[in-house]
């Protein structure tokens, strides 16, 4: 069967749909919006993800071989449950869950590459480039063999352009820009929670409570502060990858002092260069600016992601990569 026909069966055969900015707020830091289930993911209305399957176990470190997960060894990540055959292998999800967390929201690879959202058999896989790749298996198609028939090299480019398209992921997540220290090292090393809720306060965190999401790594100041991150990360990273938000709004990146903070009326995390003696504060100075400013300052990030991404895209084509 032709790699045309072989698509045209799964999605005959396969079930595949899914289905402003505000002036910085003053007084207490506000608690974090919440994290629903994306409707990228494929997530369940329970939030099981890959039907309870330990993701872990997929790769070598964890025993190479899918497992079903225990009822009571769960982590929640980005709106998603996910469940572990042993406490090592929670802890590894935990550690670096972006790592761990099936490609392309948990679709079947083969169909992603020809923009389509199809189930998987959570027992059909591939773990390749270090990512978790499932594959749908049933009555019409193997798109696992179909995979490597036409083979990664062809299939891989589409599917990831077109997981980037449909989920903004790759827009939205690549930590490549960010301000970052050694070894991706986020916030100086400060808890990105710590800030939120009443009493919100600049805390330093501890480096065995470590999470390393898509590139960057956070430390957290006790292990409930890690779990908070882990269920909805966006809701907890800084703003504009952490550069001061003022000379983000004028196009620039300028590095922050991770204790001189905000959290502005979207519930955000934004940071700012210490001021200099006599200066005015960096805060009061975005807050007279307004949803104008921050507007200004999400411009300019936005394209400054797009100028950096396509700079290292240039090295790796200059590089034969």
């Amino acid at each position: 069967m032709s790699g045309t026909n072989t698509r045209s069966a799964v999605l005959v055969g396969a079930a595949c749909a899914l289905a402003a900015l505000l002036p910085i707020a003053t007084g207490a830091p506000q608690d974090p919006p919440s994290d629903p289930i994306s409707p990228k993911l494929n997530v369940p209305k329970s939030r099981l993800a890959i039907d309870g399957y330990d993701p872990v176990a997929y790769f070598p470190e964890g025993g190479a071989e899918p497992r079903k997960g225990e009822k009571n060894l769960t982590v929640n990540y980005r709106g998603a449950t996910y469940r572990f055959a042993t406490e090592a292998n929670r802890e590894r999800f935990r550690h670096e869950p972006s790592k761990y967390e099936p490609a392309y929201g948990g679709w079947c690879a083969y169909a992603m590459a020809s923009d389509d959202r199809v189930e998987i058999d959570p027992k059909s896989f591939l773990i390749e480039d270090g990512s978790l790749l499932l594959f749908y298996d049933g009555f019409f198609s193997d798109t696992r063999k179909s995979w490597l028939k036409e083979g990664p090299d062809e299939l891989r480019p589409k599917a990831d352009s077109n997981w980037s398209d449909f989920a903004d992921e790759g827009r939205n997540r690549d930590v490549a820009a960010f301000a970052l220290g050694d070894d991706g090292l986020a916030l100086g090393g400060l808890d990105p929670v710590a800030y939120f809720g009443d009493g919100g306060a600049a805390k330093e965190g501890d480096a065995k409570l470590a999470v390393t999401h898509r590139g960057a790594t956070y430390r957290f100041a006790n292990a409930a502060n890690r779990d908070a991150f882990l269920a909805a990360p966006a809701a907890y990273e800084p703003d504009f990858g952490g550069w001061d938000a003022n000379a983000m709004a004028r196009g620039e990146r300028v590095a922050a002092d991770p204790k001189v903070f905000a959290i502005d009326g979207r519930g955000r995390l934004v940071l700012f260069a210490a001021p200099s003696d006599g200066a005015d504060d960096p805060r009061a100075t975005w807050r007279s600016g307004g949803a104008a400013l921050a507007e200004k300052a999400t411009k300019n990030w936005q394209r400054i992601r797009a100028e950096v991404r396509a700079e290292l895209e240039r090295a790796k084509k200059g590089a034969g990569g």
